[in-house]
């Protein structure tokens, strides 16, 4: 019984902090046991104290535009503090293939009034990526590949993709140019 009750208040400590309580605190922890009845009672008594809330979020502003980068946020400031949702933030940013390094922080130390600024932090990826390829195949032949990606054109995100694909037999040639929506 008693590994289970400590393991049961160190969850009840550690969901309060996931969900913003960080003055959460255990006010009462008793047991008694009654062995003559072969049971136990348990008292808990766990203040959450107020609520934080998310802060100012701050995103760099040097290669790309805060208004494309708030697209990633699925909160607002003064929304309820969640862990999970600065997790997604920093989970969306590394997906978006913009950034070699995410960095994504709620610095308790910084907040006030029960509010936690949200600092940013972003390594770019190299603009360009470029990958060759050769290959032989018994229908096409000697046949090669070349590509390239520019990764970002301009502060809102705008990347490219160009392809050529040859072979003794045929050839393409194809690209797109996506603006994020």
């Amino acid at each position: 019984l008693q590994p289970r009750y400590e393991n049961f208040k160190q969850d009840l400590q550690w969901v309060a902090t996931e969900r913003g309580y960080f003055d959460a605190k255990m006010v009462v922890s008793q047991i008694r046991v009654r062995l003559e009845d072969n049971r136990a009672d348990i008292k808990l008594h766990f203040d959450t104290g107020k609520r934080y809330q998310f802060g100012q979020i701050n995103f760099p502003d040097d290669a790309f535009a805060p208004e494309f980068l708030r697209r990633y946020l699925d909160f607002q400031s003064g929304d309820p503090y969640n862990a999970a949702r600065l997790l997604s933030l920093q989970s969306d940013l590394v997906s978006s293939d913009y950034f070699n390094q995410v960095e994504v922080e709620a610095p308790l130390a910084q907040a006030e009034d029960y509010t936690v600024p949200v600092d940013v932090r972003l390594s770019p990826r190299k603009a360009n990526k470029y990958s060759f390829g050769l290959g032989y195949g018994t229908d096409t032949g000697v046949r090669g590949k070349a590509s390239v990606e520019g990764r970002y054109l301009n502060r809102w995100g705008h990347h490219y993709r160009a392809e050529l694909v040859a072979s003794q037999i045929q050839y393409s040639l194809g690209g797109e140019y996506i603006i994020p929506g």
